[in-house]
């Protein structure tokens, strides 16, 4: 979401649980356009707080991303290139939602 739009889907595929980051595959919608330019030059900036970036769950919980969430998009992306972070999701919802990043890395430990 940026404020109250939908502009986008992710299934957040990817994450680093000791960090709290969950990264995934972007799916815009038609919404994103009115922002994307916005995002791309926030990438240089790093003036996301302005887009009001947020993620919520597919059954309406927020998510605390308490380092932010951000949209990986440059104009020579396609639209299946373009990626979606959120940062500081803390524990135990990191957990709760994203179980299987922290078996995986649980796995990695030596």
């Amino acid at each position: 979401f940026a404020g109250n739009a939908l502009i986008g889907h992710s299934d957040l595929e990817l994450g680093d649980p000791p960090m709290g980051v969950a990264v995934g595959k972007f799916r815009p919608t038609s919404a994103y356009s009115t922002i994307r330019s916005a995002c791309i030059a926030a990438l240089a900036t790093g003036a996301w707080d302005k887009l009001d970036l947020r993620i919520r769950t597919s059954d309406g919980v927020d998510v605390p991303a308490h380092g932010g969430v951000m949209i990986l998009d440059a104009l020579e992306l396609a639209e299946s290139e373009i990626e979606v972070q959120a940062s500081g999701i803390p524990y135990p919802l990191y957990a709760q939602l994203f179980a299987a990043h922290v078996s995986a890395y649980e796995s990695l430990k030596v």
